[in-house]
């Protein structure tokens, strides 16, 4: 239809202006804010009014707070509070439980960061870790990896995000899920990553 041309060229027109950028040097975010506007010009009118009133703001909110509470966790300095905590207790420990504390620590972690953040906060004060217990710190990055991939809750990965916000799941069956695929990682982890690796 004419609807989904005009889609289609503004699509390449956002394309064209992200594979380009390094030539005009504007930033990515201009076009993201133009594109809906785009929609609607004359002659377009590849949106409408009604079109616009059937987006639903619940999700777009919700998966936006969920999205900033990693952004909030870094900045209340929750770097400097694991560095506080948790580095007495870590470095007086052996390789195989400094593995497996790291684990359940990203996992705790990804209740309040995201993914993201969880390496950028944790690897710094990991690769310490493993520096002073004389180990490869590439093997407490994986265990970080592995516990942020641990989660309970839709809010710690933005696919879930939205997968909830759109009501494809409850929180009951998500959190049943959650935690058995949890328990399987952490038993994979403990059972067969750790004794291949030690």
């Amino acid at each position: 239809s004419k609807e989904e041309v005009h889609s289609l060229i503004i699509l390449a027109v956002i394309v064209g202006y992200i594979l380009t950028q390094s030539l005009h040097g504007w930033p990515l975010e201009y076009i993201f804010f133009l594109a809906p506007y785009l929609l609607f010009f004359p002659g377009l009118r590849a949106a409408t009014v009604q079109s616009a009133n059937k987006v639903s703001l619940n999700v777009l909110i919700f998966m936006t707070s969920c999205m900033g509470i990693g952004t909030v966790g870094v900045s209340v300095g929750f770097r400097d509070f694991f560095m506080a905590t948790a580095m007495p207790i870590v470095s007086s420990l052996g390789p195989v439980p400094v593995c497996i504390l790291t684990v359940i620590i990203a996992a705790a972690s990804n209740l309040v960061l995201s993914a993201s953040a969880i390496y950028a906060t944790l690897s710094a004060p990991l690769a310490q870790i493993a520096d002073m217990l004389g180990m490869n710190p590439v093997t407490l990055m994986m265990a970080t990896i592995v516990g942020s991939d641990c989660y309970f809750f839709p809010h710690e990965v933005t696919t879930f995000v939205v997968v909830f916000s759109f009501g494809l799941i409850t929180m009951k069956d998500f959190i049943k899920l959650a935690s058995l695929k949890t328990l399987l990682t952490f038993a994979i982890f403990c059972l067969i990553e750790i004794p291949y690796w030690y």
